[in-house]
């Protein structure tokens, strides 16, 4: 039986791994669907970025959209853990485990916030200039108690917020 299809380097159609994709559920813990795990384990792109939340994923995915033809070669995906405390289970599963990352590098990107600078510690594959073997890196925000939405400014989002309000009222 089939987990999950996926393309290979190459764009070829390529089986998952049975035994990757029960460790991809283990140590997501829920935190991922089915889809969002084929979608995971399935990605070609040498760069994966792991963020606390959706809303993470939704501005850093069209702030790309945006920056794109600046950063043309830049290829990468964006999944969201659901909070910053499901990362680093995820990290350390993907570290310990015999799981192979086809030469692919992950990053974690953290808030700097305390849970956030917490779980980037928690995650024990904190940036540093010392390659790790595995290429799984976790680093915060540089500027300090940041999130991701707080380098807009506030009034981006009240509009933001109205407009939405506008075009899907409650009734």
């Amino acid at each position: 039986h089939i987990i999950g299809l996926g393309d290979d380097e190459n764009g070829y159609a390529k089986i998952i791994e049975k035994q990757n994709a029960d460790l991809i559920s283990y140590i997501t813990k829920g935190m991922w669907d089915i889809h969002q795990q084929n979608v995971f384990l399935s990605s070609n792109k040498p760069l994966t970025l792991l963020v606390e939340g959706l809303t993470d994923k939704l501005i850093l995915a069209q702030a790309f959209k945006v920056l794109k033809n600046d950063y043309e070669s830049l290829n990468f995906d964006i999944f969201h853990c659901g909070g910053a405390n499901n990362i680093p289970h995820l990290l350390t599963g993907l570290r310990t485990a015999d799981f192979k990352l086809r030469n692919k590098k992950i990053i974690a990107l953290f808030d700097s916030d305390t849970e956030g600078r917490d779980c980037c510690n928690r995650s024990q594959v904190k940036y540093s200039k010392t390659k790790n073997k595995k290429g799984l890196y976790a680093i915060v925000l540089p500027k300090n108690n940041a999130t991701i939405e707080s380098f807009f400014p506030t009034q981006k989002f009240n509009d933001a917020y109205k407009e939405a309000l506008l075009e899907n009222p409650f009734n």
